[in-house]
């Protein structure tokens, strides 16, 4: 924080915050009152966290580079599969989760419903090298916002997190149409 002419506040974990703070004049009795409240603040000085779930190393290392080049992603998380997702989830607080359908233990589907009971507001979109109908469903009925094939190119991947979560922020408490990336 600095005080000038300025104010500048930083706030790492965008879990919102409030401001109070007074400015002395030429007389301490001339004080003005001033309160901040951050629920105010524009959405777009938020960063999107993201989290994976994914059974396979480089593809869970390749997304972690991916996300953290883009500006208004932060990568928080990667796990190797469903097992404990609530507790892992709870650690990383994400906004969207990348989830994997064929993971060992728990699957993405059994751990998106899982995810979805404690924590209805998590963007998740399934990746899978399936294009069949049935996972397809299978994820929509779990709770998921989207579908993608693993062969997505990456400016579709975050073209897809990115649009994903600006609807959820736009649109709070509407059902938005479930996102299918099949190319």
């Amino acid at each position: 924080m600095c005080i000038r002419d300025r104010l500048y506040v930083y706030n790492e974990s965008f879990n919102g915050f409030t401001i109070e703070f007074k400015i002395p004049l030429t007389n301490i009795s001339d004080w003005p009152e001033f309160k901040f409240d951050s629920s105010l603040w524009h959405n777009s000085y938020k960063m999107t966290r993201v989290a994976v779930f994914d059974d396979n190393l480089e593809r869970r290392e390749s997304l972690d580079l991916l996300i953290s080049q883009d500006d208004s992603l932060q990568f928080v998380g990667a796990f190797a599969n469903g097992e404990d997702a609530i507790q892992r989830i709870s650690e990383c607080l994400p906004d969207v989760v990348l989830m994997d359908i064929g993971m060992p233990k728990v699957n993405g589907i059994e751990a998106t419903k899982l995810l979805k009971v404690t924590y209805p507001s998590i963007i998740v979109l399934m990746q899978t090298i399936y294009e069949d109908d049935d996972n397809l469903f299978r994820s929509l009925q779990a709770g998921a916002s989207g579908y993608i094939l693993k062969k997505t190119s990456p400016e579709k991947i975050i073209e897809a997190i990115n649009n994903r979560n600006k609807e959820q922020d736009e649109n709070p408490s509407e059902d938005t149409a479930f996102l299918v990336i099949l190319d």
